[in-house]
């Protein structure tokens, strides 16, 4: 954007990241990220670049600020927002383990989102979201359609989509009578092994 930006590097240390580094130029004098720059594990070309072309520090002008006057032909609506917590709990999901693959529970947004859950911390954090048995076989089947790896575990079987930094698992683990979504930018083989241990897990008496 025109700046002569102070850049960072990051390095993941934690060996289930898919992140390699993160690349990061900022500006000196307010240290607001201009570009952005994130290279998956073993690569040597991003896989995800941001940034911006142009750019100005200066209070909007007040104009800016204030929306147009109503004109002939146009309309609005009021409308409330979904509870999207509510109707997940509605769901009746049943709860979550406290550990995964040698990963806390945390305490990140989503994971008060009644029903789910996120496990680790840093660059080796996933999510775990249960779904109702007609969606998750639904997922199941799409994941399986698209190319995913399946594996048979001890209490059901799983379905593995990788990219260079996201992994997704589907998980229909029979003891549960449950399917899960597990994602998250870490190694496929510790989504493997999270769902190994979930496929198991009697969330119920």
């Amino acid at each position: 954007a025109g700046i002569a930006a102070a850049g960072v590097r990051l390095r993941p240390t934690q060996p289930g990241s898919t992140i390699g580094q993160v690349d990061v130029w900022a500006d000196p004098a307010t240290g607001v990220p201009l570009q952005v720059e994130v290279t998956a594990r073993g690569a040597t070309l991003p896989v995800l670049v941001t940034r911006f072309l142009e750019v100005r520090f200066r209070a909007p002008a007040a104009g800016d600020l204030v929306p147009p006057p109503v004109r002939a032909g146009m309309g609005f609506a009021v409308t409330n927002a979904p509870d999207i917590t509510g109707a997940i709990a509605t769901l009746r999901l049943g709860p979550l383990p406290d550990r995964l693959a040698g990963q806390d529970r945390n305490g990140t947004p989503l994971a008060r989102i009644s029903g789910t859950a996120a496990y680790g911390s840093g660059y080796t954090q996933f999510v775990v979201l249960p779904l109702p048995r007609q969606i998750g076989l639904s997922a199941y089947r799409s994941a399986t359609s698209a190319g995913g790896t399946v594996t048979e575990l001890p209490g059901g079987e799983s379905v593995l989509v990788s990219t260079p930094l996201l992994s997704v698992l589907v998980l229909d683990s029979d003891v549960a009578h449950r399917t899960y979504v597990l994602a998250g930018l870490v190694d496929g083989k510790l989504l493997q092994a999270a769902a190994t241990e979930l496929s198991t897990y009697r969330w119920f008496p």
